[in-house]
């Protein structure tokens, strides 16, 4: 139907939508909710659009056989990863503007990347951290609005935003803990 150029385009475009939606949503929802239930409410959300997206691709009995290591990566993933960052976002998102959630939830990369050297013993890539410490210093361009950044410009919510992207980043390490044993079409 589309190339897979525009597809990505597309998928892009649908990313960048729903991160930017994602704190509008967290303050709307403040209005009525507390900060867990919103959590509970965004995993119900997606457990129902998963199911409806991939149930031609979910394989149960792939599941059922994973190893315990890999259901403990995989609680780590929910409950830090996913359930504690989208808490912490949430409390971000409350107390900071809208623009330094989006900022500062960028440096997801640099705790990718240091959470890989830790855990997964990735071999130590000068360049990259250079760039992500560049990276990092626009972050705080754009965070603090000066220059030369200074965490005493930051907020609460913007220390919850840093502890989100911080559980993202363990997210993203569970993914490569057990990427070989993942129930996904890749796999197969």
């Amino acid at each position: 139907m589309f190339s897979p150029r525009t597809t990505s385009i597309i998928a892009l475009i649908s990313v960048s939508l729903g991160y930017g939606l994602l704190s509008v949503a967290a303050r709307l929802l403040g209005t009525s909710f507390g900060v867990f239930t919103q959590v509970y409410v965004r995993i119900f959300i997606a457990l129902i659009f998963t199911y409806i997206i991939f149930r031609r691709d979910l394989r149960w009995h792939k599941l059922k056989a994973l190893p315990l290591g890999s259901w403990i990566v995989l609680i780590m993933m929910g409950v830090i990863g996913y359930g504690l960052m989208v808490y912490s976002i949430t409390k971000g998102a409350l107390s900071t503007t809208l623009l330094n959630v989006s900022v500062i939830y960028s440096t997801v990369p640099l705790f990718v990347y240091l959470l890989g050297l830790i855990f997964l013993k990735r071999p130590w890539r000068y360049l990259i951290l250079g760039l992500l410490l560049v990276s990092v210093w626009g972050v705080g361009v754009l965070s603090s609005g000066q220059l030369w950044p200074s965490l005493s410009r930051f907020g609460v919510g913007d220390y919850w935003v840093l502890l989100a992207a911080f559980f993202e980043g363990i997210w993203y390490l569970g993914i490569r803990l057990i990427e070989k044993q993942l129930n996904s079409s890749l796999s197969r």
